[in-house]
C-alpha cells in the first residue's frame, strides 16, 4: 500500500522510487523456454532376448519458441540398440537425436527399439535427457528414467547353452 506521508510535496520523489521498486517486485517473471522429457517402455516386463520398444516424448511445455532441442537416450549395458525413428545418431550406448527449433507447445515422439540381453534376469533403468540451447525455466522436467523388469515368462524357452545350464539329470522311463 501507498505510505501515508506521501504526498505531493518534498517527498513526491521518494515516494515514486518506493512505487517503482514496489512494482517492479511485483512483475511475473517473463515467458520462457520449459522443455520436458517423458518415456514408456513396451512390453514390461519383458523377456531375456525379446524386442523392447521406448516410446520418447520431448515437449515444450514453455510459452517461448526454443531455437532448439538435443535428445539423449542413455541405453542399458543389458540391452543391443535396433533402430529408431527419429533420425537420430546411436554411438555407446547412446542414442542423440538433434530435434531442432520447437515452438512453444509442440511435440516430438521418437521410438527406439531395442534388443534385451538373452542372459540378463531383473531390472534395468534407462535414462533419457532433452534440453533446449536457451536457458529452461524449469530443468526438474528434462530428465525422465524408465525403469524395466526383464524376467522368464510362462512361455518362455530358453536356447540350448541356458537350458544346459538347467538341467542337472534326465531319467527316460520305458
Amino acid at each position: 500500500s501507498w505510505p501515508d506521508d506521501c504526498n505531493w510535496g518534498y517527498e513526491y520523489e521518494m515516494c515514486t522510487l518506493w512505487a517503482l521498486f514496489t512494482l517492479e517486485k511485483t512483475f511475473p517473471e517473463p515467458p520462457a523456454v520449459n522443455i520436458s522429457a517423458t518415456k514408456a517402455d513396451d512390453p514390461d516386463p519383458v523377456q531375456p532376448g525379446a524386442t523392447l520398444t521406448y516410446d520418447v516424448v520431448v515437449e515444450n511445455e514453455g510459452l517461448v519458441d526454443s531455437a532448439g532441442v538435443v535428445m539423449t537416450d542413455t541405453l542399458p549395458a543389458e540391452v543391443t540398440y535396433v533402430s529408431d525413428d527419429g533420425g537420430c545418431t546411436h554411438a555407446a550406448g547412446e542414442v542423440v537425436c538433434d530435434l531442432g527449433a520447437m515452438a512453444a507447445g509442440d511435440v516430438a515422439n521418437i521410438e527406439i527399439v531395442v534388443t534385451v540381453d538373452t542372459d540378463f534376469i531383473g531390472t534395468m533403468t534407462n535414462t533419457v535427457e532433452a534440453w533446449p540451447i536457451e536457458d529452461d525455466s524449469d530443468p526438474t522436467n528434462n530428465t525422465w528414467n524408465e525403469t524395466t523388469e526383464v524376467e522368464y515368462g510362462y512361455y518362455y524357452i530358453p536356447d540350448a547353452e541356458h537350458l544346459a545350464d538347467s538341467i542337472s539329470s534326465i531319467q527316460v522311463a520305458n
